[in-house]
């Protein structure tokens, strides 16, 4: 091959080649003429010519007669009209012609009857404004084989009799219906095409009465086509092996009825990026039913977010003799041991780019002829040993598992080992393999953890982690029982003691007026203030414990019958009563008893009790009652008695009516 391209008006003439050099790329040469007859004289040799992107727009009228082996000429992207192209004809032997971008119309009617060319297999008028094509107009050439006709803003195709015609190609133009592909008898116009791509037009439907008994590949993609009825290209064509609809614009496709794709040739399908909402009732479970040879399904790009196991099994399932499975970009999450099962036939499975964060261990050891492997662009955080047994790791070939956001620990630490041990398996990633969990990228292969770190299971460390948190727990629990032990062993006593006690005592049998609870330093305020003022001026009965507990008894059981055998109960609240584990206990006893009997409680408080100093209990009963201050200065002590008289009027009622009585 021989690239003189590109020169841009530097060279105007072909310089001499070796005899072996059989191929010129002289496109982009600015060569807007061929003046001579002998231009191509010192390259007689050439099989193929790329003329293309010159601007030529003459040619001599005997330039292409010394061309008498060429097979192939490119003439794209020219101002030449098809009467400029007449020079061309004289290469009698050319089997391709490429006349793309020439900007011309439709080739006339006798364009190829004045200098037949029966050597002519294609032709390629792609991209330029044709808008109708009579393909009448190719009779004359009676072995052409391939048409093409891209984007050339085609309305209308004119059907005739082309019994050579092996493809088709109209992408990328206006056309509503496929051409007319029967005769008036019923007879196929193209007994022999195999290959018709029609893709990026505006069908919408297929008609009924299509004749193509030998079409074998169909691409059908980029077309709004919103039905796919049952049996839609088995009786349409008998021997259709590949159809491709990829790219369906999203808003088209409303249904996908059951056995849509049924056919007994039907190798490959292709509905790729047409965001196809599989969960939806629109599909219908058992459309890819009926396909016997089915071998290759390329899905990637369509939504199977939310479908379920058992949709998912009927999709696919039916179609038990897949070889090779798509499936990237299809939101799917979740992946068992169910999932893939049926198709046991699979050797290639695509999964990149999806939403999977788990895949349950073993998912893929169903699958005995599995061989390549794309998991890449998920959410895995790692790879769990049990994900692939040993068998499954033998027979891949190919597994792409990069792109994931890994979590690089010692649970990553064996698939990092096989990483490394196995570079050929994993050659093909089209991303790294990384760690996200690190400040810096740190590769998979240069990951690197202590050895001992890594001994114990991930189960065994939680395993080891909770009993040490049980230990510690249980230990807190020991040391607060341990240090509350008597006051816990004084409140089961009591909970168990104290509704006999309450039973035993004769209503309204009480030894004194007044219970008084105090911590032991108080003695003396009690005895030098409250005994004179209360039981010699106000004539109550108090019971104070140094003086009424009976000696020898247990001081739990002092509690319990002084308690019950007084009326009412004062308490005497100060910094030693706060600090006093007994005086606490007490309260909490004299508490449950003034609840139990729907009494109130009377409480004073000596000197300045900061709250800090008061227990939790003695707040609460400051907060809900109305206490009395002990007041230092003299002159104010008479109000404090006034207040202590008053709380116990009803007390004082009582007293005076059993003295009566007495």
């Amino acid at each position: 091959m021989a690239d003189c391209s590109q020169n841009f008006g530097n060279l105007t003439f072909i310089p001499r080649l070796p005899s072996e050099c059989t191929v010129l790329n002289f496109s982009y040469n600015s060569l807007k003429a061929i003046q001579h007859d002998d231009f191509f004289k010192n390259v007689s040799q050439l099989t193929a010519l790329d003329m293309g992107n010159n601007g030529l727009s003459f040619i001599s009228p005997k330039a292409f007669l010394a061309l008498g082996r060429l097979d192939r000429v490119h003439l794209d992207s020219n101002a030449l009209a098809y009467a400029d192209l007449t020079p061309v004809f004289l290469a009698k032997k050319i089997k391709k012609l490429f006349l793309r971008n020439l900007k011309i119309g439709p080739p006339t009617e006798d364009f190829f009857r004045q200098k037949p060319m029966p050597r002519l297999r294609k032709i390629d008028l792609s991209l330029n404004p044709i808008q109708e094509l009579n393909l009448s107009v190719f009779l004359p050439l009676p072995y052409l084989q391939e048409i093409r006709a891209a984007g050339c803003r085609l309305t209308t195709v004119i059907s005739v009799p082309l019994p050579h015609l092996n493809e088709l190609h109209l992408d990328s133009n206006a056309l509503y219906n496929l051409p007319h592909t029967c005769s008036q008898n019923g007879s196929s116009l193209f007994h022999r095409l195999w290959h018709l791509t029609i893709e990026q037009n505006k069908i919408a439907t297929l008609s009924n009465h299509i004749c193509l008994p030998n079409l074998r590949f169909l691409d059908l993609s980029r077309n709004p086509i919103s039905v796919f009825e049952k049996d839609m290209f088995r009786l349409r064509f008998p021997s259709l092996t590949q159809i491709m609809l990829q790219y369906i614009p999203w808003h088209s496709i409303s249904r996908l009825e059951k056995f849509a794709f049924r056919h007994p040739r039907l190798a490959v399908v292709s509905l790729m990026s047409s965001n196809i909402p599989f969960v939806y009732e629109s599909v219908d479970p058992e459309c890819f039913a009926g396909s016997p040879r089915l071998s290759f399904l390329q899905l990637s790009h369509n939504k199977a977010t939310g479908l379920s196991e058992a949709k998912f099994a009927q999709l696919f399932g039916s179609a038990n003799n897949l070889n090779k499975l798509s499936l990237g970009d299809c939101d799917i999450e979740t992946i068992t041991k169910k999932t893939f099962s049926q198709l046991r036939k699979l050797k290639t499975l695509y999964l990149f780019q999806n939403k999977l964060t788990y895949i349950e261990g073993g998912a893929f050891d169903s699958l005995p002829d599995l061989r390549e492997l794309n998991l890449g662009r998920n959410q895995l955080a790692t790879v769990q040993a049990s994900l692939f047994s040993l068998d499954t790791q033998r027979r891949l070939h190919s597994l792409d598992l990069s792109g994931n956001p890994f979590v690089c620990s010692c649970d990553l630490m064996w698939f990092k080992q096989w990483f490394v041990s196995s570079p050929s398996l994993f050659q093909h990633s089209h991303f790294t393999y990384t760690c996200r969990n690190s400040s810096a990228t740190v590769l998979l292969k240069d990951l690197s953890l202590v050895e001992q770190a890594c001994l114990l299971s991930h189960n065994t460390s939680t395993i080891i982690i909770t009993a040490i948190a049980v230990v510690l727990v249980l230990g807190s629990i020991v040391c607060t029982v341990y240090r509350h032990r008597w006051y816990i062993r004084l409140v089961l006593t009591f909970r168990t003691r104290g509704f006999a006690r309450q039973q035993q005592r004769p209503e309204g049998n009480y030894c004194y007026d007044l219970f008084v609870s105090f911590a032991s330093e108080d003695l003396d305020w009690v005895c030098e203030h409250l005994i004179p003022n209360l039981e010699d001026r106000l004539g109550l009965r108090l019971c104070v414990h140094e003086r009424d507990f009976t000696p020898g008894k247990n001081i739990l059981e002092n509690i319990e019958d002084c308690v019950d055998s007084s009326r009412r109960i004062l308490m005497i609240f100060s910094q030693h009563f706060a600090h006093s584990n007994w005086c606490q206990f007490e309260l909490t006893f004299c508490l449950r008893h003034v609840f139990e009997n729907d009494d109130a409680l009377l409480v004073t408080c000596l000197g300045d009790v900061a709250s800090r100093e008061l227990s939790s209990t003695m707040m609460a009963v400051l907060d809900t009652t109305t206490y009395i201050q002990w007041e230092e200065r003299v002159e104010e002590r008479g109000v404090f008695w006034e207040r202590i008289e008053f709380a116990l009027r009803a007390l004082l009622r009582q007293a005076q009516g059993v003295g009566a009585v007495a």
